[in-house]
């Protein structure tokens, strides 16, 4: 038999849950004809993935090193064996027991007491297996393990499946992918928790909380639970599944309900953060689903529905628009006096629903992609997110770690991309409930056609995911995928069930079929960032873009050995990549729509064909800072016709060169402060339709106030500078302003570009000061001699502008270097893990760019890459992983180490 049931199920976790994580035998086998549960030699503590154990165990080097990842190939095609012993608690006498698999990748048998127990197929979910007549109370207990990769033995796997061949159900990020990374890896072991649950013959299972309706004054929410009866065993339900040709009828036919007599009490109490108890007590009559006449193979569990009313209800927001209260939810079942079962979760009192953005509407499928939280509508703050550790080293510590990272940089938004092919762990939405950060959950199908697929086994695994996530308030949105042809028939029929039971186990969130469509878009094409605010001009929502970079430089040497980073770039040549195999192991995308986007953005800043590996990783991230700045800007300024911005990809399974925000060490790269500062609640910007100029034309200096609170400031001093290329003021003004609502416009002259400007970069900024407001932006806009042809200029303006090339140009940092400055920087004492830079400029020409960085470990910073004008003196707020020096280093002054 399969575990895998005709609709999925979920095993609910209980407080008193038996866990059997930690240490286990295990090997591996060349095939399943030469497994030996006698022959288990080695020792790993799961969950843990395949890769993970066996280096662990000395079995192979470390994978992230080098390019020692090639040398794990072949475990796809190993089998995986795991044993050990337990014994059950003592007080489990009368009570059912459910063993639970959180995670189990792809192909695996469990063997209980020397019984086989069946084959299960699938990631992120189950099996969920009732183990009451097998499991020896109070005697040892033996389970046994068979775990197989998705792609074993499969001749020439497509992890993208473009043939529509694969019927395996993944997303192809962690299956072998050979584009988006090296394709070694293969997800494959015990992933998820294994443990056993011990219940009364009568208990709840599945409890769902969801907000109806919210005011200040009153909140609506219902309860949906299920009730287990004596004797009943819920993982042999049959909800009615498709079965061939034959139509199932419904099971309410001729269904009168009947009662058995017996009564019980449900509890439900919600305390809030300040110690507050609501009670609300209901009696639950026990259906007798014989005499209701109801046939024997549709008995299912009871459902009762409750609505319950709060009052003055704290209600939980986005932490960018308010405080995340979270009640503590307790639904107890009583018969009598006796407990039999109880149920605790937090639960966020909200609605989130969604609107059609302000955007003109182009196409008949334009979806709804402005989100009103608790009634009010926001711009969506974002960024994308896939698994982060390719070995599945998901500590609850390292969550924290990353998810802080990740609200320092003013972001209340994330999206969980379908091809990570995982639904994250309970601590990731723990996390963002009590961190007050909206999610959107992705499907696995992604970039793929699915005519193969079993839709009773992917109907399977989103079940047993949407009983488990649905109950965090931080989850708002379920969608069906990424990049996939809604239309095409196998994708059709998997989207198809993806709607049905969505729609009947959670029609409380907003539901897309895939994105990028219907109004989201996906960009990653070769341009100057000023497009962002001339060719996006109608985009509702923009839900994937960036660009690539190379991670810090010190998480390189934690990857390579020193000889491989050694010697010139060499533009990237054919010679330097053979030169370089344990480099190229970790370059991700290194095709002709990715890699020339970066180099070419990166010829403005240095000498790409003369320049280290390490001037790369400079060059990479800071070229992607001047990108990320325009296109927070510009889509921030474009609200409420762009509802949201959503950039790719917030860190990845490994240290890779490619488009990401924080590396794999968790180093944040320079472009983390553009987003970190185009995020902030209250930013200031110039509105620069263009970054390139011809001699001689206007540049209208308009300044622009975002305020995503809307919070009222008065008597604001709002600056403006032009500087010219040898960084000389050529134009300042201030004006006093105030403002209240998301957006203040404010227009200051115009400044005429000066011929002097010919070939140059020259400089703006732009600062906001008052009521505790200290925000800073710079501009470094170009002006080339064929921008001097207005014909050539209409040519380009408005539509795609790629890339300038700049190799036989003067370049940024040959320019600014001209312009020598000095500075002077005071590190405070260490107060717990924080420490202040005092920086101030000593000369008489800006600071460019001043760039702070720690001489080993990772630090967090309230800003980094920024000008500090002449004379101008600023505090930053170190938080640092170990206490160490840092250094302080740009284009036009001398490095300094404190």
């Amino acid at each position: 038999m399969k575990f895998n049931n005709n609709h999925g199920i979920y095993i609910d976790r209980h407080e008193n849950s038996l866990f059997l994580n930690g240490e286990w035998e295990y090997n591996l086998f060349d095939d399943d004809k030469s497994i030996d549960f006698n022959n288990l030699k080695y020792k790993t503590n799961l969950p843990s993935s395949a890769y993970k154990s066996v280096y662990e165990s000395g079995i192979l080097p470390d994978y992230y090193f080098s390019d020692n990842s090639k040398l794990y190939v072949d475990m796809r095609n190993k089998v995986m064996c795991y044993r050990r012993t337990f014994e059950t608690p003592k007080n489990i006498d009368g009570k059912m027991a459910f063993l639970c698999f959180d995670a189990a990748d792809y192909t695996t048998v469990v063997y209980l007491n020397g019984k086989y127990l069946g084959e299960h197929i699938g990631i992120t979910a189950g099996p969920y297996i009732n183990v009451t007549d097998i499991l020896r109370k109070n005697k040892e207990n033996e389970i046994k393990i068979i775990a197989k990769a998705p792609s074993y033995k499969v001749k020439n796997f497509d992890s993208h499946n473009r043939k529509g061949e694969n019927t395996q159900i993944i997303g192809w990020a962690f299956t072998g992918d050979a584009e988006c990374s090296t394709g070694h890896f293969c997800v494959q072991g015990i992933t998820g928790d294994i443990r056993i649950e011990f219940v009364e013959p009568v208990h709840l299972s599945r409890p769902f909380m969801y907000t109806n309706s919210v005011t200040d004054k009153k909140a609506k929410l219902h309860l949906s639970v299920e009730l287990t009866r004596n004797n009943f065993d819920e993982t042999k339900m049959n909800r009615g599944y498709y079965n061939g040709e034959e139509f199932n009828f419904s099971p309410n036919t001729g269904i009168t309900k009947h009662s058995t007599g017996k009564k019980y009490q449900l509890v439900v109490k919600m305390t809030d953060e300040d110690g507050n108890v609501l009670n609300n007590e209901y009696v639950i009559s026990e259906t007798d689903f014989t005499k209701s006449g109801i046939d024997k193979d549709r008995h299912e569990t009871q459902y009762i529905e409750k609505d319950i009313e709060v009052k003055n209800p704290k209600l939980w927001y986005p932490y960018s628009m308010g405080n995340p209260h979270l009640y503590k939810t307790e639904i107890s079942l009583y018969d009598g006096e006796k407990l039999l079962d109880s149920h605790t979760f937090n639960y966020g009192i909200r609605t989130v629903t969604a609107e059609y953005s302000k955007s003109e509407k182009f196409f008949y499928d334009l979806k709804k992609f402005q989100f009103v939280v608790n009634g009010e509508k926001i711009f969506l703050r974002g960024v994308n997110w896939m698994p982060f550790d390719f070995m599945y080293d998901e500590t609850p510590e390292r969550y924290e770690r990353i998810i802080r990272i990740l609200k320092e940089c003013n972001i209340s938004f994330i999206r969980l991309w379908g091809a990570g092919g995982k639904y994250e762990e309970n601590i990731f939405y723990d996390l963002c409930d009590k961190n007050g950060i909206m999610v959107w959950q992705d499907t696995i199908i992604s970039n793929m056609i699915t005519p193969k697929w079993d839709v009773r086994l992917f109907d399977t695994l989103i079940s047993a995911n949407i009983y488990r996530i649905r109950n965090h308030p931080s989850l708002v949105v379920y969608c069906g995928g990424n990049e996939f042809n809604c239309y095409h028939v196998g994708n059709a029929a998997i989207l198809g069930r993806f709607f049905q039971t969505t729609r009947n186990l959670d029609p409380t969130r907003i539901v897309y079929d895939t994105t990028c469509m219907g109004g989201s878009v996906h960009s990653y094409q070769n341009i100057e960032p000023s497009c962002y605010r001339t060719i996006y001009k109608d985009v509702p929502l923009m839900a994937e873009t960036g660009i690539h970079s190379f991670p810090h430089v010190n998480s390189m040497s934690k990857s390579f050995s020193d000889k491989d980073l050694e010697g010139k770039v060499d533009n990237f040549s054919v010679e330097f990549q053979r030169k370089h195999p344990e480099l190229m192991n970790h370059f991700l995308e290194n095709n002709e729509d990715r890699v020339p986007q970066m180099l070419l953005r990166i010829t403005q800043l240095i000498d790409t064909e003369n320049c280290s590996i390490k001037d790369l990783c400079f060059g990479t991230q800071y070229s992607a800072y001047e990108l990320f700045q325009f296109m927070c800007e510009a889509l921030t300024e474009n609200y409420p016709k762009t509802s949201g911005l959503i950039p790719w990809v917030f860190t990845r399974p490994w240290n890779s060169m490619g488009a990401q925000i924080v590396d794999h060490y968790e180093y944040p790269l320079l472009h983390y402060y553009a987003l970190k500062k185009g995020f902030s609640d209250v930013n200031c910007m110039l509105s620069l339709k263009y970054l390139t100029y011809g001699a001689g034309e206007k540049v209208n200096l308009k300044a622009v106030v975002i305020n995503h609170k809307k919070k009222e400031y008065n008597n604001l001093d709002l600056k403006v500078k032009v500087y010219s290329p040898e960084l000389n003021v050529d134009f300042e003004a201030t004006k006093k302003v105030s403002i209240k609502g998301y957006k203040t416009n404010v227009m200051f002259d115009s400044f005429e570009i000066p011929k002097e400007y010919l070939n140059n970069f020259f400089f703006m900024t732009v600062s906001l000061k008052g009521e505790g407001i200290d925000v800073h932006q710079y501009y470094r806009p170009k002006c080339l001699e064929e921008y001097n042809d207005k014909k050539y200029r209409d040519s380009i303006r408005g539509k795609i502008e790629n890339n300038i090339d700049y190799t036989n140009r003067t370049n940024l940092s040959t320019q600014v270097g001209k312009c020598k400055t000095s500075l002077k920087v005071k590190r405070t004492k260490a107060n717990g893990e924080y420490f202040d830079l005092i920086i101030k400029n000593t000369g008489k020409k800006p600071a460019f760019p001043v760039i702070i960085d720690g001489e080993k470990e990772p630090i967090y910073l309230s800003d980094n890459a920024f000008m500090l004008e002449e004379g101008e003196e600023r505090t930053i707020k170190v938080r640092f992983v170990k206490e160490e020096k840092v250094k302080i280093y740009g284009f036009n002054f001398d490095e300094v180490i404190c």
